[in-house]
């Protein structure tokens, strides 16, 4: 039996990367956004939180289990205070000694270094630990849906100095569930967009020979402002919604900001006299307005936004007067909230929009998030999410475990769904700093497998955001290739193959003493979750609890039969009953039989097509 278990096993990886690439691309749902009537049971609460959250772990089950749809959304959504800033987490410390272990370095001078790769990794250890540690709240997720649809790329100046890495961060979060419009206005004047998107330092004259010569103003971010963040490119891509002469307009009213943090001496636009000029609180390192460097011209927009004219605003607050104009302009157009509507919809329910979700769907989400939820705030996200996630249409067995993981609810969902907990390393001591920061102990590993599987956090490949979510046809088969799926495989292994080269670093089998402590006496993780379970020795209740925890779909009962075979049959000839009651009444014995049996278990049910799946 164990050898044509093993058969079937190199089987379904062969067939894993098929399945996946073919399924569900014909998904026609004729659900809507009613309200969904049905029963919330696990089965629904746990779709909820693989789509909101990064996995669901024991906890949030048994946190969530009972209440109702509303009060399970009401907390999903509700808003949570920001986490501490990143800490510093080893005595390497080549840069500055404001860098100090386990201390927070964001208002140190260390905040103000340019291109350091240490700290931009710390940065993104810390981010990684927000997912990984993430309250039962859609924040973190939300943080990814915005990494996504409003990219930047810290490979780009390192997106300016440490602290606007940060901030953007920070700004994300803070928006999670707070209002898209307000964000947009944000983000045009955050310096790490700046840095990213090339007007930094955007002015509409320069200073030559004391005499001030217009410039033609950096039209990148004018044009994502339009082309990505609002008005899109509608339902076909060579849809036309606005002119070039619309992007021109939108990029002079963009200039006179600058981040005052640029030292170029080579800039044709004389940068190092501009920003010894205007920026008045260079040791701070903020985004200034300088109202000399601003565009005196009125900005005329053309017929595909009624011809509107926005005139030139002087003195200190013109330049923020004008973008707050423009920002209405953009978002009185019906095509930002179709946009929007869509870019929601396919990173919460799926890639592909049918004509009949395009109608019943997307449109009356459009209309909801421009006029407001029930008189509520137009673009207020909060509003939107829940009508969205409590809809008949996302509780359509259609929309159910039909989305591929993207790598970030695969690695870190899959960390979340084992249970791993993080605790402080207090043992390890140089001169009364702790040698390596024991809370950052795991993140760079969990960190290391997104990168690996397709997502390297403040790294977005494209300002179009991640394939998955823009380029059809393919769209979230993007995350799978033949790879990625071996990778994907190497981290959830718990036995290195060995016919496959691949590095081997499976999550389960990392989990050594002083990197994570799943416990406070660092027991094994299968252990520690297993002992979670109910009625571990029941081998039918075993394999029906573990099913229903980490795969989206029921297994046939000629599959559940195979995993009940590799419990009773593989390893040890005691059945899964006796060894489970020998290792648990033993004080010496039955560890190694039961740890056996359960990297043969889990080994096959992470193989299942399921287990890619949310």
């Amino acid at each position: 039996m164990g050898v044509n278990l093993l058969k079937f096993l190199n089987m379904k990886n062969v067939i894993l990367f098929f399945f996946l690439i073919f399924a569900s691309n014909d998904v026609l749902c004729q659900s809507n956004l009613d309200k969904y009537t049905g029963q919330f049971s696990d089965k629904e609460l746990r779709h909820l939180l693989r789509r909101t959250m990064f996995g669901a772990t024991l906890e949030d089950m048994k946190y969530f289990k009972g209440k109702s749809m509303d009060e399970v959304l009401d907390q999903l959504l509700s808003f949570q205070p920001e986490p501490d800033p990143p800490i510093w987490h080893t005595a390497t410390n080549p840069f500055t000694d404001a860098l100090k272990v386990g201390e927070p370095w964001i208002n140190t001078s260390a905040a103000r270094m340019w291109n350091v790769s240490g700290l931009n990794l710390n940065t993104s250890y810390w981010w990684t630990g927000r997912m990984l540690k993430q309250d039962k709240n859609i924040r973190e997720k939300m943080i990814l849906f915005f990494e996504n649809h409003l990219p930047s790329n810290n490979g780009k100046d390192v997106v300016g100095y440490q602290k606007f890495y940060y901030e953007r961060i920070k700004l994300l979060s803070e928006y999670s569930v707070g209002n898209y419009k307000e964000l947009i206005n944000k983000i045009c004047t955050n310096a790490a967009m700046m840095t990213y998107l090339d007007h930094k330092a955007n002015a509409a004259y320069k200073i030559q020979n004391n005499q001030e010569i217009p410039l033609r103003p950096n039209e990148n971010f004018a044009r994502e402002l339009q082309e990505i963040y609002t008005v899109g490119k509608g339902l076909k891509n060579n849809e036309q919604l606005f002119l070039e002469s619309d992007v021109i307009a939108a990029s002079k009213i963009l200039t006179g900001w600058h981040t005052c943090n640029i030292i170029n001496k080579d800039n044709d636009h004389n940068i190092t006299s501009y920003i010894n000029r205007w920026c008045k609180d260079g040791a701070n390192w903020t985004v200034q307005f300088a109202p000399a460097m601003h565009s005196r011209e009125n900005k005329q927009f053309s017929s595909h936004y009624n011809n509107a004219l926005i005139n030139y605003e002087p003195g200190a607050n013109g330049g923020q007067e004008e973008i707050n104009q423009l920002i209405d302009l953009l978002f009185s157009r019906k095509e930002t909230s179709e946009n929007l509507a869509r870019k929601i919809y396919r990173f919460f329910v799926y890639s592909f929009i049918t004509d009949e979700t395009e109608r019943d769907v997307i449109q009356p989400m459009a209309k909801m998030l421009r006029e407001g939820v029930n008189g509520g705030k137009p673009y207020d996200l909060k509003d939107i999410l829940k009508v969205l996630l409590s809809s008949e249409h996302f509780y359509d067995k259609e929309n159910i475990g039909v989305m591929i993981k993207n790598p970030a609810d695969f690695i870190i969902g899959t960390f979340r769904t084992l249970g791993a907990k993080y605790l402080a390393d207090t043992t390890r001591q140089n001169g009364g700093d702790l040698v390596n920061y024991g809370i950052y102990g795991h993140y760079p590993n969990a960190y290391a497998m997104m990168s690996g599987t397709g997502i390297n956090l403040a790294n977005v490949p494209d300002v179009a955001g991640y394939p998955a979510y823009y380029q059809y046809p393919d769209y979230h088969h993007h995350w799978l290739n033949a790879q990625t799926l071996r990778v994907r495989k190497a981290h959830i292994s718990l036995q290195k193959s060995s016919t496959d080269s691949i590095n081997f670093s499976g999550i389960i089998t990392i989990g050594q003493k002083n990197i994570i402590n799943y416990r406070p006496w660092d027991k094994h993780i299968l252990f520690a979750f297993v002992e979670q379970l109910n009625n571990q020795e029941d081998v039918e209740q075993f394999v029906q609890q573990n099913i229903d925890h980490f795969l989206v779909t029921d297994l046939s009962d000629k599959e559940k039969l195979k995993l009940k075979n590799i419990l009773n049959d593989i390893g040890s000839p005691k059945l899964w009953k006796d060894a489970w009651t020998d290792y648990k009444t033993s004080t010496n014995g039955g560890y190694a039989a039961v740890r056996q049996k359960l990297y043969f278990f889990y080994d096959a049910l992470f193989s299942y097509a399921e287990f890619q799946l949310m």
